[in-house]
């Protein structure tokens, strides 16, 4: 079937009329071509044609106007044999393709528009498609036939929006980093630099380790050791050439016998949410955590990432007699405020590689290199348009070679220096990466690589000392390395100055003090940035532009320029140093800082009057924001002076407006007067009878309006004793009044307890007729007891003797003994008489 279609196509080619003389001299007879390659080309075309239709996604027909007035749009569309992929291919590049839009109105007339660089081209591409195709006339289709051509591998929609070039793909938009993530990252990159410390902590460690040493020291030879042997006859430069070419000698030896089999440490990145996880595979070229055991064993076999290499290598010094120490450059996770990505790589279409066997035994396709994406300067034959520019491999084996990993770094992460001692200096050695000696300035990679980076160079000595070497090697350290640690955040160099002071000499050496001197003299050489963007927050050099709010420069001493704008458009502004850069706030804010602006100064800077400010209800409120001022001034530092209160005259503190005192600072606090600092103050100083005045510390804001946040009382110097013996007294007082507390609480826990096991006892100790009583709730016998003993304590202020306890009397009328009397009351004796003698 391939065949056929081959056939059919070379026969339709020569019958087609050309309109253009350079399509003939563009193609090749097929003659120049032997006929094993053009059977090859066949069957490449035909799979190719046979998987566009198979394999690729369902094709879209082409949209065509319609040819009546009815609302119903019709598509009339042909089927014909697949295109060459040279033909698609440049009628891809020619026809733009574009999404389909939804028909909101199905009865507009549409536009078919094909955007075309060369009308010409584009002609004879169509002529070749049609060549192809049916060769049945288009006056023998039945009516009602699709006659609108089908084409191979294009989509064309009429009247739609092109979509972008990502293929319309709607770009994810990133959530933005809160100040809660910054946070974070801030803290994780701090533990990941103390974990970083500590690891190469411990491969220093077992760079010291004897029985390492004693191995790799066999690997030197003599001629090797003697060249570093140090000769005092020799002049200082002769002696330090003598000791680099030494140097130069054992790189080359380390280089040539240590075989790289993994990769060491890389600079880690933050995930996307969204990320997919990789799987482990992807990390199996990595260096796997070893111990000391395994890292004899690699001094052994000289296997192992680049990191174990110069670790080893480091260790191989150490043992010769050199004085060596071991640097790494730290990776640890970045805290800027977005997530790095990768670079990405170019993808460029695999294509296959073609093994020729002239034994005809079967052969792999194997992947090869992506060829070049520059422009073409010669021809390319009919076999290299369809298989690629040259990538046919011819070998007597038949299989196509495996590529080897590369696990080679072009920076180092670990390096050695050695000690010069004709200078006295550290000399860096890099065996692997950079292959140099006494190169610094090469050590440093550019920000714009991806697996390494800069940020802090940490040397670890043979006598486990540290110190941080990062200005050696770093070419701007001011101007861009800074921005990766963490001096660059509030309180990060005091942090860092505390991490290091871990490993830290105890008592320096004078190579030490000479060092020192060398990394801060060669900072001070830096110089101004080239990037306006290195500007800001460079501890040295600052722009107008990158003020804040509440930064003035004063004087306005210029010590540069910098060309912000372009060279067609420049635009000069001068560069000031950041010493004479000032924090300004308000006279007001000045004053609960405990300092009182000059009299007579003017203010350096004026603020933005706040639009739409409405005024407090409380006129007592104080603002605490600066902003809340209409256009108040602002004053420097060196502008203002210390508050000094007024003083305590015979036993009376001074007070403000409000009956109260501000102390915002101790040294408010007036001269003869004492802050005590309790929630009692102000209630035993009322019991002494002494005078005092709240002490108001600052104010708490909620909404717009604030409170005074007051924190115990200024009193006279010669009355603070008795006041805080009050406290100490009313404090006494109140531990033995909740002592009392849990005592009586205690003591009614153990009366409950006991009366429980006193019923329980009293309940099982009864028997009736040999059997048991029936069993009782025992707590509910303890919760009556309870009820009862509570009645008996709240039954009155003092409790009847049971002896003393009185008899009831009865009423005042005793009856006769013997008589019934139905009444309250004894009958009088007449009267009894008198009904006897029924009379009434």
């Amino acid at each position: 079937m391939a065949g056929a279609r081959a056939r059919s196509r070379q026969t339709a080619e020569p019958s087609m009329p050309r309109r253009s003389a350079r399509r003939g001299n563009k193609t090749r007879p097929e003659e120049e071509v032997p006929a094993v390659f053009q059977d090859m080309l066949r069957e490449e075309e035909a799979s190719k044609a046979t998987s566009a239709h198979e394999d690729g996604p369902p094709q879209k027909k082409r949209k065509t106007a319609p040819l009546t007035t009815s609302p119903c749009r019709a598509a009339l569309t042909t089927r014909i044999s697949p295109v060459p992929p040279r033909a698609q291919a440049q009628a891809t590049a020619t026809i733009q393709p574009v999404a389909e839009e939804p028909q909101y109105n199905s009865g507009r007339l549409r536009q078919t528009i094909i955007d075309s660089d060369e009308s010409e081209d584009s002609d004879m591409e169509w002529e070749d498609a049609l060549a192809d195709g049916d060769d049945s006339d288009d006056e023998d289709a039945p009516e009602g036939r699709d006659t609108a051509p089908h084409i191979g591998d294009i989509s064309i929609a009429i009247g739609a929006k092109k979509t972008d070039e990502n293929g319309g793909k709607r770009k994810v938009r990133r959530r933005a980093i809160t100040s809660v993530d910054k946070r974070r990252r801030l803290d994780i990159h701090k533990m990941h630099v103390l974990c970083l410390l500590y690891h190469v902590h411990y491969r220093n460690a077992w760079c010291n380790d004897r029985r390492v040493q004693s191995t790799l020291r066999k690997i030197v030879s003599p001629k090797t050791l003697a060249s570093l042997v140090p000769n005092p006859d020799l002049t200082q430069y002769s002696a330090s050439k003598q000791f680099i070419d030494g140097m130069n000698g054992l790189k080359m030896m380390w280089s040539k016998r240590f075989n790289i089999t993994a990769r060491g440490m890389h600079k880690p990145r933050w995930v996307e949410v969204d990320a997919a996880i990789r799987p482990f595979s992807d990390f199996d070229d990595f260096d796997s955590p070893m111990d000391k055991d395994e890292f004899r064993t690699a001094a052994h076999t000289l296997r192992g990432s680049q990191d174990v290499g110069t670790q080893l290598f480091c260790a191989l010094l150490r043992g010769i007699g050199i004085e060596a120490r071991l640097v790494c450059s730290l990776q640890p996770l970045p805290f800027a405020s977005a997530a790095e990505r990768a670079t990405p790589q170019k993808t460029n279409v695999q294509k296959n590689t073609i093994v020729v066997d002239p034994y005809n035994k079967p052969a792999e396709p194997s992947p090869t290199k992506p060829t070049s994406q520059g422009p073409r300067h010669k021809k390319l034959s009919r076999l290299e348009r369809v298989m690629g520019e040259r990538h046919t491999v011819l070998n007597h084996t038949g299989v196509a070679p495996k590529k080897q990993k590369a696990y080679h770094t072009p920076y180092p992460v670990y390096w050695v220096e050695v000690l010069n001692p004709a200078y006295q200096k550290w000399v860096p050695i890099d065996v692997f990466s950079t292959f140099t000696v006494n190169c610094p300035e090469k050590l440093e990679p550019p920000l714009s690589f991806p697996d390494n980076i800069l940020a802090y160079a940490i040397a670890f000595e043979d006598d486990f000392s540290a110190r941080d070497v990062t200005r050696r090697y770093a070419k701007a350290f001011n101007a861009k390395t800074r921005k990766y640690r963490v001096h660059s955040t509030p309180g990060g160099s005091k942090w860092w100055q505390r991490t290091m002071d871990f490993w830290k000499r105890r008592y320096p050496l004078d190579r030490d003090q000479v060092e020192n001197a060398t990394l801060l003299r060669k900072e001070a050489l830096e110089g101004l940035p080239n990037n306006v963007q290195d500007f800001k927050g460079h501890p040295v050099y600052v722009l107008e532009r990158h003020l804040k709010h509440n930064e003035v420069i004063h004087p306005l001493h210029q010590v540069g320029k910098v060309n912000c704008g372009t060279s067609m458009n420049p635009k000069i502004e001068p560069v000031y140093r950041r010493v004479n850069v000032h924090t300004v706030r308000t006279a007001d804010k000045w004053y609960r800082m405990g300092r009182d602006v000059k009299i007579g100064e003017q203010p350096l800077k004026r603020a933005k009057p706040k639009k739409g400010r409405r005024s407090s209800i409380d006129p007592d409120i104080e603002g605490d924001d600066e902003a809340d001022e209409v256009g108040a001034g602002l004053f420097a530092e060196f502008q203002t002076e210390l508050y000094v209160p007024p003083p305590v005259v015979r036993g009376r503190v001074p007070r403000n407006v409000y009956g109260n005192l501000d102390l915002y600072v101790p040294s408010m606090c007036p001269p003869g007067g004492v802050h005590i600092r309790h929630k009692l103050a102000s209630k035993a100083a009322r019991i002494v009878g002494v005078d005092f005045a709240d002490a108001v510390t600052g104010f708490s804001f909620k909404g717009r309006h604030g409170t005074a946040i007051v924190q115990g009382v200024v009193v006279a110097q010669e009355y603070a004793d008795a006041v805080q013996s009050v406290i100490e007294g009313m404090e006494y007082q109140q531990e033995e009044a909740e002592a009392t507390a849990r005592r009586t609480e205690s003591l009614r826990l153990w009366r409950r307890f006991f009366l429980g096991l006193r019923i329980a006892k009293r309940v099982n100790a009864i028997e009736i007729d040999g059997e048991k009583g029936p069993a009782i709730d025992v707590q509910d016998e303890i919760s009556k007891e309870d009820r009862e003993l509570a009645a008996q304590e709240m039954a009155g202020g003092f409790f009847p003797d049971d002896s003393a306890a009185a008899e009831p009397s009865g009423s005042g009328y005793q009856p006769r003994h013997g008589e019934d009397v139905g009444g309250g009351f004894l009958p009088d004796s007449n009267d009894a008489d008198f009904e006897d003698s029924g009379g009434g």
